[in-house]
């Protein structure tokens, strides 16, 4: 059963090409391993036989389904491993055997693709990832051969060896024409991957490397033990909740906007947002009445109050009293936070920048804490979770690569 059988679009132009071939009995097939192979339509099939009271269908439509899901987690490295030594610890060699190989051939793959991408970008890593998958077949079909001392090929080789002999089937040839594509995709996805990772880790050493600087020159504290790491982390925070509310925003696309991020001393997070991200959230900040940085200000300056950007036109512009609102909201007004961070995003990065001139003055006034930002002005903030991403982009290298499609032991049926 080759993992084509289970993809939509790809399944029917595999019959198709069978079909053509004079191959009808291998096209239907192709089809009845669709419907029992294919998520979401297998469980449904399942359940029309159950209502049916053909529960052997649908047991055999569901055994069908996980031996596809198990093909396909063999060929996720690490993963494929574990499970191969699993199948070893059960007396599963045959089991093991297919789990090792296919999880090696896609570390050959991945090998490729990443390699590539460093030497030719894009291009090289899909060239990359279908080199590495030749190479991982070539080497697996001779190392199993030399070990059984006969002939066991593997993959591209197994293939073309078939196609020699003129064994080589319609639907297998259709596999075969198909897997340097899906290797060149999973080389393309790891490749990404791996420039994800060291993209947003040489960002992420470069904030640290900025907080060690201005720690050195003493225009940053750290306190209470925090590292430049702790604190690197904290404003990534700071900056994926900026970028969550301009994407909550919508089609609005608010650009050049600022987010502040307040902590208390227990560790509690209050957010705020600049005038125009808080329109587009329909956020009503200040409910209507003066802002917490207005009462407190009135009450030290009765009748002299210093001006607060914006406050005139209705309520004050700036991240930061939206933020000093929340915190005071919930700590009382004369409380006083433990660090302030604002980062803004100018359409395409987030970047710290310092309080404006107006921030300034008023902190002279009301307490906003380690200001910490105030020292990191124009340093760029990776928002992405480094190890998160590029697991996501070799799970999707994975989802392309569902197909080791000429595995011999896919073809059962």
């Amino acid at each position: 059963m080759g993992n084509t059988d289970s993809l939509p679009v790809i399944s029917q132009a595999k019959s198709a090409v069978q079909a053509i071939a004079g191959d009808t009995e291998g096209a239907r097939q192709t089809q009845l391993n669709f419907v029992k192979g294919c998520p979401v339509i297998s469980q449904g099939v399942a359940l029309g036989a159950l209502i049916a009271g053909d529960t052997e269908y649908a047991k055999e439509t569901q055994i069908y389904f996980v031996k596809n899901a198990s093909n396909v987690i063999d060929s996720v490295p690490v993963v494929g491993h574990i499970k191969g030594a699993i199948h070893y610890a059960c007396n599963d060699r045959e089991g093991g055997d297919n789990a090792m190989k296919a999880a090696s051939r896609t570390v050959g793959v991945a090998a490729g693709g990443i390699g590539g991408f460093v030497v030719g970008g894009p291009i090289g890593a899909v060239a990359g990832g279908i080199g590495g998958g030749a190479v991982m077949d070539g080497i697996i079909s001779g190392a199993d051969s030399a070990i059984h001392g006969e002939k066991r090929l593997y993959g591209h080789i197994n293939s073309l060896d078939r196609a020699i002999d003129g064994k080589i089937t319609a639907g297998e040839a259709f596999d075969w024409a198909l897997t340097p594509v899906f290797d060149g995709l999973t080389g393309y996805g790891y490749g990404r991957a791996y420039r994800n990772l060291t993209a947003n880790r040489a960002e992420y050493n470069q904030l640290k490397k900025t907080i060690r600087q201005a720690i050195e020159e003493g225009k940053l504290e750290l306190k209470d033990g925090q590292t430049a790491g702790d604190l690197a982390r904290q404003i990534q925070q700071a900056a994926r909740e900026l970028k969550k509310a301009v994407t909550d925003a919508g089609p609005q696309k608010v650009t050049k906007t600022t987010g502040t991020m307040i902590i208390d001393v227990e560790g509690n997070v209050h957010t705020g947002y600049s005038f125009r991200l808080r329109q587009a959230l329909n956020i009503d900040a200040f409910e209507g009445g003066p802002s917490t940085t207005e009462q407190i200000l009135n009450e030290q300056y009765p009748g002299r109050v210093p001006k607060i950007r914006g406050a005139a036109a209705g309520q004050p512009q700036c991240a930061e009293h939206h933020a000093l609102h929340q915190f005071h909201r919930a700590n009382g007004n004369h409380a006083v936070p433990k660090m302030t961070i604002t980062i803004q995003y100018d359409g395409t990065n987030f970047q710290a920048i310092p309080r404006c001139d107006n921030c300034m003055k008023i902190g002279k006034s009301i307490p906003m804490g380690n200001v910490v930002t105030d020292a990191l002005d124009g340093t760029n903030i990776p928002v992405e979770n480094i190890i998160n991403k590029a697991c996501l982009d070799a799970l999707m290298a994975e989802c392309i690569d569902l197909c080791d499609c000429d595995n011999p032991h896919e073809h059962d049926e």
